[in-house]
């Protein structure tokens, strides 16, 4: 029954730790600012836990805050698609999509990157933001369409929907039928 709160004093915790040892020494470019990055990840993780979406938001973008340096670590990269989830699941999906879509284009070989690409196109259609939606479709068929071609064909086939349930039925067939090799 205490887990929430649990993970809440964690992830404190650890933030606490950020600011009394890793913040100024990363910012000075120190060496006790190695495995920095480990912590304000682990804090992201926890607030996340504890359903303090917001709170796992800010440690993340601390994370990958170029002024401290962490922002080209591994875990930095996986904090840039965890924020598009972050902003997926309190529903700001333009948020949600602009990061996986930032995530793809600086990470295009890391293993989540058509997935993000994928979410991206969905959530643009969903809005209504087809020529975004069109775009990522694009890098994702540029990157990833000869690896993943059941992927990029239920990409096509989603533009192709929307298109379809616009009524746009010249738009439908021409994205349908460029789709098909």
């Amino acid at each position: 029954p205490d887990a929430l709160r649990n993970y809440e004093k964690a992830a404190l915790a650890y933030m606490d730790l950020w600011k009394k040892y890793g913040e100024s020494a990363c910012e000075a470019k120190q060496p006790a600012c190695e495995r920095s990055e480990e912590v304000l990840y682990n804090a992201s993780k926890a607030f996340q836990a504890a359903r303090l979406i917001a709170k796992a938001i800010a440690a993340r973008r601390v994370l990958i805050d170029p002024k401290y340096g962490l922002h080209n670590t591994e875990l930095a990269k996986k904090a840039v698609y965890e924020i598009g989830g972050n902003y997926q699941a309190i529903a700001v999906y333009d948020e949600a999509a602009n990061w996986y879509e930032r995530f793809a284009r600086e990470n295009p070989k890391m293993e989540k990157a058509p997935d993000a690409l994928q979410d991206a196109v969905v959530l643009r259609l969903g809005l209504g933001q087809e020529d975004q939606a069109i775009k990522d479709a694009e890098l994702f068929n540029k990157n990833y369409g000869a690896q993943k071609p059941a992927p990029a064909a239920q990409i096509a086939f989603a533009i192709g929907a929307h298109y379809l349930d616009k009524e746009d039925w010249e738009q439908a067939r021409r994205r349908l039928n460029s789709a098909m090799p």
